[in-house]
């Protein structure tokens, strides 16, 4: 403490501001996204500064883990997570003409009845530090085996394309217009997978925007990096939707947004 969201703050010389911190994983900069579009949609505010980091490395490093009691699936994650950070500002506009905006957010959890998939052994409470080394209560582990192919796969489809059903149920989406669908998994293994289920929504798997191959997996941030680059590096047309969508494996949260250039 304290938050990071007032040590940036005070960085950029803001005397007087609102601010929220989420923490949620994968899913934080979707669920921040939704904040600062819903407060500015209901007008209690005009601009939102929108920032997601995350920092990986320093529970990666050989010398953070107890050696003599790390496991493979506590190892797994130093194969693909990366540090990174990104930004994005929102900011409310009398006229909806020649510009990206936001038209929907989605969020959802569906892990009410399903095991964590990714975690550590900490409990709530501060452990002695010598004993939570000792125990490697503090080893960062992802279940990629049994117990997320179990709770991830469903019979009648993963958890990411039934939340995605339900997305797109609920807002008025004309797949044919989408131009990037941004899929934040760190492998392409499993983009692909989802890319070839999204098939039946009516998703070309042409639209598919990732930059995995030249940066890694930085987490959240790639929600929103992503968009820098597609609004940097590529062409878009009015009518253009740029749909990003996410499962956070942890506890099976998700979330998404919708971009439409005008």
């Amino acid at each position: 403490m304290p938050t990071a969201s007032v040590r940036i703050q005070e960085a950029l010389g803001i005397t007087e501001c609102a601010e929220i911190s989420v923490h949620a994983n994968c899913t934080s900069a979707y669920k921040a996204l939704l904040i600062g579009a819903d407060l500015i949609r209901n007008g209690r505010y005009k601009t939102a500064l929108i920032i997601s980091s995350g920092i990986s490395s320093s529970e990666l490093v050989a010398e953070y883990y107890n050696q003599p009691l790390v496991k493979k699936e506590e190892l797994f994650l130093r194969y693909f997570l990366s540090d990174g950070a990104a930004a994005i500002v929102l900011q409310a506009s009398p006229s909806p003409i020649n510009g990206l905006f936001m038209d929907y957010n989605y969020i959802e959890s569906v892990g009410g009845r399903k095991p964590s998939a990714m975690g550590n052994k900490r409990p709530a409470y501060f452990m002695n530090p010598r004993t939570e080394f000792e125990l490697g209560y503090h080893h960062l582990a992802q279940m990629f085996q049994e117990e997320l192919r179990e709770n991830f796969h469903e019979p009648d489809g993963s958890v990411f394309l039934k939340g995605l059903q339900r997305m797109l149920a609920k807002y008025p989406i004309d797949v044919e217009k989408i131009k990037f669908f941004q899929v934040n998994f760190p492998s392409k293994h499993i983009a692909e997978f989802i890319m070839d289920e999204c098939v039946q929504l009516g998703i070309d798997p042409k639209t598919s925007y990732s930059k995995m191959a030249t940066m890694g997996y930085i987490g959240p941030p790639m929600a929103l990096l992503c968009l820098d680059r597609i609004r940097k590096e590529e062409h878009l047309e009015k009518g253009d939707i740029i749909l990003s969508f996410v499962t956070e494996v942890s506890k099976f949260m998700q979330g998404g947004y919708v971009i439409s250039k005008r």
